[in-house]
């Protein structure tokens, strides 16, 4: 499970860097050039620490959660990831959008590896 989550935690880290920086060039909003490298450094220290401070303690709050939920244990960690990806709105209300856009690239990618890992290790080789 860590181990699963350290690499939906390094995907989620490039993709949503890669969106943020073209999307929200930071550099544009400081000084009016923009400058795509510095942007990415910008924003990956930002997301970086977000992901290592808020997302992957409650990841693994949200997992421990939701471990006997069963089959609906899906969409009760979906609607825990929203439900605290909502919260950081009060704080950075200019950024609520990007922080929902962080939590649910990270449930996905997250998802997709434990389907992943769960049918790679469920199967059976094929009897000719």
């Amino acid at each position: 499970m860590i181990k699963r989550k350290l690499i939906a935690a390094l995907i989620t880290i490039v993709i949503s860097n890669l969106i943020i920086s073209v999307t929200l060039p930071i550099s544009t909003l400081l000084d009016g050039e923009g400058k795509f490298f510095e942007d990415l450094y910008i924003s990956g220290f930002y997301i970086l620490g977000v992901m290592l401070f808020y997302l992957l303690p409650l990841a693994f709050f949200i997992e421990w959660v939701t471990r006997r939920a069963g089959f609906a244990r899906f969409a009760f960690a979906f609607y825990l990831y929203l439900f605290f990806g909502f919260i950081p709105i009060f704080i950075i209300f200019f950024l609520a959008f990007y922080v929902m856009l962080v939590f649910i690239l990270f449930f996905t990618t997250d998802e997709c590896l434990r389907w992943h890992l769960q049918r790679t290790q469920t199967r059976t080789p094929m009897i000719d």
